[in-house]
């Protein structure tokens, strides 16, 4: 479940600042609770934090008498068809299962054994609201570098929806039009980009929450969509990521974050880097990669000129599109 700062309902909260007349409150509140909400979305989206708390997952406190105890080895049956980075995930046996058997339901539910193989109608339109892209590769472990800038969700879903009218798709839902647009991008850079196997096969990636705004966590459709997603983006990245950084960070996110740090595993932890400033950015980021594989705006020298378009990985993405989209039955 979503972080949350405060046991009332916004509503209620809001009458009582109403009540007291003092409108300044409430501006902190919804603040702080948008910061929350955008924290969970991150932990969850990467790393699954919120059901990882209740898992093998978290590391007990030293000395606690509640310390994990592993269970039993998983069988020759049970590991047959499990994933490599699904057994790797873990120590608990319940838990392997419990996670390959939500995979099989994700790749089901996309149909991952055509997804690469089916037009993509929506590609263009999502990739111009909610801007991701591969750019180059590090130079010291060779991952996978994406950036992403999410924010405007209510936009995306409202262009969505009218790209499916233009297409004479009304039935499409918006939110899963979306998220299987992050599974065949997932897919596709899984299995055309870097298909190594575990331990390699990782990213690392730059989240900007530079154009995360109110409107991205209120609404009961966008907080749906973003649940959604979260889930799926945490299967599709199991054993994927190699490290964080969140740049541009809203104001507070830094303190609801340290407030989190004693719930979040040590695993976790050192895989997330909350750049505050562009100083910060760059001394972290030069720690994985060179900085001439830094786009400038958090600190780099990138002089490709194109940090936002992608590398050749992303030009062979968009050709894979255009195949697909126009070959003729």
């Amino acid at each position: 479940a979503p972080l949350a700062l405060s046991p009332m309902s916004d509503g209620g909260v809001a009458a009582i600042f109403a009540v007291l007349g003092i409108g300044g409150l409430r501006v902190i509140h919804t603040a702080l609770a948008l910061v929350a909400r955008v924290l969970a979305l991150v932990f969850e989206s990467v790393f699954g934090v919120a059901r990882s708390l209740s898992s093998d997952d978290r590391e007990p406190a030293s000395g606690s008498t509640s310390a994990h105890r592993p269970n039993a080895p998983l069988s020759d049956d049970d590991v047959r068809d499990i994933p490599i980075r699904i057994l790797n995930s873990t120590t608990s046996r319940e838990r392997a299962m419990e996670k390959f058997a939500s995979y099989r339901e994700w790749s089901a539910r996309f149909r991952l054994h055509e997804l690469l193989r089916t037009p993509k109608p929506y590609f263009d339109v999502i990739k111009a609201h909610y801007p991701q892209v591969m750019h180059h590769t590090t130079d010291k472990e060779d991952f996978v570098i994406i950036m992403e800038k999410p924010g405007h969700v209510p936009e995306l879903l409202r262009a969505v929806r009218e790209t499916a009218y233009a297409l004479g798709r009304d039935e499409d839902d918006a939110t899963e039009v979306v998220l299987e647009h992050f599974a065949f991008v997932s897919t596709f850079m899984y299995e055309r980009v870097d298909a190594r196997e575990h331990p390699y096969g990782k990213i690392v990636q730059i989240i900007d929450l530079s154009a995360v705004g109110m409107s991205d966590v209120l609404g009961i459709e966008v907080f749906g969509f973003l649940r959604e997603y979260s889930t799926s983006a945490k299967i599709a990245n199991i054993e994927r990521v190699h490290r964080v950084f969140i740049v541009n960070p809203p104001p507070g996110f830094t303190f609801v974050f340290n407030a989190c740090k004693p719930l979040i595993s040590t695993k976790t932890l050192k895989q997330i880097v909350v750049c505050a400033s562009v100083d910060d950015a760059r001394r972290e980021m030069s720690k994985v990669m060179s900085l001439d594989k830094v786009p400038k705006e958090y600190g780099g020298a990138c002089t490709c000129g194109r940090c936002w378009r992608g590398d050749a990985n992303e030009d062979a993405l968009h050709a894979y599109v255009h195949e697909l989209n126009h070959r003729r039955e």
